[in-house]
């Protein structure tokens, strides 16, 4: 038979097999033949630590799938440069065709990324 055990805040716990303790639930009196604190975990804290841990591997493979796409180093890089032409043009200058094109494919590939980040909002939303 398990024990409860008062603390000084008023509080009350029992122990499961393995010794570690856990407030007692409405009704409980004490803790009987819990083999581990996971059994001793209440169906809300089991399903909020599911959907964190699946909330989690979603956003994890959304900043693999970036970075497959768009290594850091080249989003420093594109960050760098587009900074470089955003200032050329408010300083008064025109940017040149190469540089119009460069503009281009990284404003595609921030497209992408944000498509990428959607979608992760959206699985994340459905969990």
């Amino acid at each position: 038979m398990g024990t409860a055990i008062q603390n000084a805040e008023g509080n009350v716990y029992s122990f499961a097999r393995n010794g570690a303790p856990r407030p007692l639930r409405d009704g409980e009196t004490y803790i009987n033949d819990v083999d581990d604190i996971e059994d001793a975990k209440s169906e809300a804290q089991k399903t909020a630590e599911a959907t964190a841990t699946l909330v989690k591997a979603i956003k994890v493979k959304a900043g693999a799938d970036i970075v497959a796409i768009v290594p850091e180093y080249k989003q420093r890089n594109a960050l760098a440069r587009m900074l470089e032409l955003v200032n050329k043009k408010v300083d008064g200058g025109t940017l040149t065709a190469e540089e119009d094109a460069e503009v281009a494919v990284v404003e595609s590939l921030w497209a992408t990324v944000k498509a990428i980040r959607a979608q992760s909002d959206i699985d994340e939303a459905a969990v």
